[in-house]
């Protein structure tokens, strides 16, 4: 089925697995099984591909057991993992590295909301290089971790090529801040020229980072017709 969808024109194919209900051992096992179906379809298909793990804007999720787990079955295990929960929409935000809900006129600290209270995935951190040690229990330490500014974003593609290039080995995990969709397709341009160098990098991202690498542009509400 899925060496079929690769054929398919579309430029993407969504995997729904509500993995967030399960058991986080049970989310990894099916992220780990997943990837090994798509590296398994691709190889069949004889296509490339790029796999993004769809996760919640206000961090609240299996992480990084079910990311590690995707490049796992994926087979790219030290594959950096890049961190986007950007999402226009909702109003959530990042900006020096700092994740942020936007309440009407202000800009609440994700790690202050209720979203961060929440009884299964609940956190304190709002800087999300903090986040990532948070919640790997210390197993990701910070200087483990690396971000894509957002001078660079709007210096554009080439320059997020530039620096994805220039993370050290040991990184596990790129912070990516955004505060409008302009900012997110920049970088996942730079994303796409970074791949096509031979980087490999698995994704973990709210909607939007997930609709600009698949090159599926924003549309408005559905009208009553």
């Amino acid at each position: 089925a899925l060496a079929a969808e690769m054929d398919d024109p579309a430029p993407a194919c969504f995997l729904l697995a509500n993995s967030r209900s399960l058991p986080e051992a049970r989310a990894a096992a099916l992220a780990r099984a997943t990837g090994e179906a798509l590296r398994a379809a691709g190889a069949r298909a004889g296509k490339p591909f790029v796999a993004v793990s769809r996760s919640d804007s206000t961090l609240r999720g299996h992480f990084p057991a079910e990311v590690e787990a995707l490049a796992q079955g994926l087979g790219i295990p030290d594959a950096p993992i890049v961190l986007c929960p950007f999402f226009a929409a909702g109003g959530r935000v990042t900006e020096g590295d700092v994740h942020y809900v936007v309440d009407g006129d202000r800009r609440v600290p994700a790690g202050e909301t209720e979203f961060a209270r929440d009884a299964a995935f609940g956190y304190r951190s709002s800087n999300l290089r903090d986040w990532v040690v948070e919640k790997s229990g210390g197993a990701i330490a910070r200087d483990r971790t690396a971000s894509i500014d957002l001078e660079t974003v709007r210096r554009g593609p080439d320059a997020v090529a530039t620096r994805l290039g220039e993370l050290p080995p040991n990184c596990r995990v790129v912070v990516v801040n955004a505060l409008t969709r302009d900012d997110v397709a920049a970088f996942a341009a730079g994303l796409e020229i970074a791949e096509a160098a031979g980087r490999r990098f698995v994704c973990r991202s709210a909607a939007d980072l997930a609709a600009a690498r698949a090159g599926i542009a924003p549309r408005p509400p559905l009208d009553p017709a």
